[in-house]
């Protein structure tokens, strides 16, 4: 995925564009009220403009009233409405049942820390479901592990599919999203309360559009981009879909880009630290120190330097933490 984008500009008055860089992510942290929004906003217009097909994971309600301009094709879908299906039991490909049993553990364990004994239950269960069922679902597979002798591995794996069930409308394909055409299509989970419902959401539509590219081949144009904000909230373990799109989310033309008002799992903080655009608002005042070792961890004179500059910082401006060492002051244009 190729992209140019306009930042804003320097104090001085210079442009500052990250033009075509080597992986598509973006970090922004800042508190409320930074400008966040209207920067990731900004991106996102020119990221259709140039062939990208873009999706918003909105929880908190910041895209609830954004009306993109005419030229842009939007679409705004209420995740727990029928109107939107999922289904990761169904293929995108001629996957065995193996596969797909497989895919769906990865996708539980990505949000859920389930035992042996669950993963090895609810594994097998799967593939007898699978190989039976000409039309599975994940209400299906929900009615066959109830109906199967009970076990304490199957218990255990019970509630995330209830979960599962409870939060999404299945569908007799993977996904009803168009991914193919430059687009802003906005997830809207605000009624989605619960935190690990949503992130157990997330997390699976985030493996079925992976897994769309992957059995498509669709390394390059349109490129994709996924936006996910309050990233602090995300799952960052290792089988976690934000570790796996940063490390390798350039390979299928995927871009993840992350927002947040602070992280302190060193986890997400190391696999951020590989974005390419990393865009420092103002943080809340008791990370103000924190955010300036992460700049600048040789310390010395040039902390108290970098705490300055961000302490500087007013709504619509930050710090672009450049891959090349530099950082740099950035005005948003409004």
């Amino acid at each position: 995925m190729s992209l140019d984008l306009f930042l804003g500009k320097t104090p001085s008055g210079a442009p500052a564009v990250l033009r075509d860089p080597e992986n598509p992510h973006v970090s922004v942290s800042g508190r409320s009220g930074c400008g966040k929004s209207y920067f990731l906003r900004e991106l996102l217009l020119q990221a259709v403009r140039q062939g990208a097909c873009c999706i918003i994971f909105d929880y908190t309600g910041d895209f609830g009233e954004y009306t993109p301009p005419d030229d842009i094709p939007t679409k705004r879908t209420d995740v727990t409405s029928p109107a939107f299906t999922i289904n990761p039991l169904v293929s995108f490909s001629d996957q065995s049942a193996d596969v797909r049993a497989q895919q769906l553990l990865s996708l539980l364990h990505g949000a859920f820390r389930m035992g042996v004994r669950a993963s090895t239950a609810l594994r097998n269960a799967t593939r007898e479901y699978l190989a039976e069922s000409e039309a599975p679902s994940l209400g299906g597979l929900l009615g066959f592990v109830e109906k199967s002798s009970p076990s304490t591995g199957l218990i255990a794996a019970t509630e995330p599919l209830q979960l599962l069930v409870t939060l999404f409308h299945s569908g007799d394909t993977p996904i009803s999203l168009d991914l193919t055409q430059p687009s802003l299509t906005i997830l809207d989970f605000n009624r989605v309360i619960d935190r690990d419902l949503r992130k157990l959401g997330i997390e699976l539509i985030l493996q079925t559009i992976w897994d769309h590219r992957i059995s498509k081949h669709l390394s390059g144009s349109p490129g994709l981009v996924l936006v996910l904000d309050e990233a602090q909230n995300l799952a960052w373990g290792q089988n976690g879909m934000a570790i796996r799109i940063l490390r390798e989310g350039r390979k299928y033309g995927i871009g993840g880009w992350f927002a947040s008002q602070w992280i302190d799992n060193k986890t997400a903080i190391a696999a951020l630290g590989q974005a390419a655009l990393q865009a420092h608002f103002r943080p809340d005042d008791q990370h103000v120190q924190q955010l300036a070792r992460l700049i600048c961890p040789t310390g010395g004179a040039d902390l108290a330097r970098y705490r300055g500059l961000i302490q500087s910082l007013q709504r619509g401006q930050f710090i672009w933490d450049k891959d090349d060492g530099k950082v740099i002051k950035v005005i948003v244009s409004e």
